[in-house]
């Protein structure tokens, strides 16, 4: 009978009685776990189950930066700060609408924006805009005041 060279490689078989949980130490799904875990998977634990592939996230979860010329700092306040030009920085108010409605009306007839509502849905709510299209309303007349 011959020596089969592969026996000395494989691991041994538990005896029949032993239990079921019994732990090995050479257990390759235990042995897998202890890896360390691909960049792929590092970010599925997070809340949104996304997988950060590129490792920027990994990356950034590390310690702080010893530089200090990659970190903005601001003395902003509501005293000393600089209003927003109008239309010129882009951004919701240099839109065409200025971030309102863009319904074309027939003449004489006007958009009127009421607010916002809260609508609910199936899976929770959501907050609807509830606007109406009416008459529109008699431009002033010169010298007399707007109310």
């Amino acid at each position: 009978m011959r020596d089969d060279p592969a026996a000395s490689t494989r691991p041994p078989q538990p005896e029949p009685d032993a239990p079921a949980n019994t732990s090995r130490a050479d257990d390759p799904v235990r042995h897998a776990a202890r890896r360390i875990r691909s960049v792929d998977a590092a970010g599925t634990e997070a809340s949104d189950d996304t997988i950060d592939t590129d490792g920027k996230g990994l990356e950034a979860a590390r310690d702080r930066s010893p530089w200090q010329d990659n970190v903005i700092f601001s003395n902003a306040t509501a005293a000393n700060h600089l209003p927003e030009s109008d239309p010129d920085l882009a951004g919701v108010d240099s839109r065409p609408g200025h971030g309102g409605l863009l319904i074309a009306t027939a003449p004489g007839h006007a958009v009127t924006c009421q607010g916002t509502v809260t609508v609910t849905t199936r899976t929770g709510t959501r907050t609807a805009l509830r606007f109406t299209i009416g008459d529109a309303a008699a431009p002033p007349q010169p010298g007399k005041p707007v109310r």
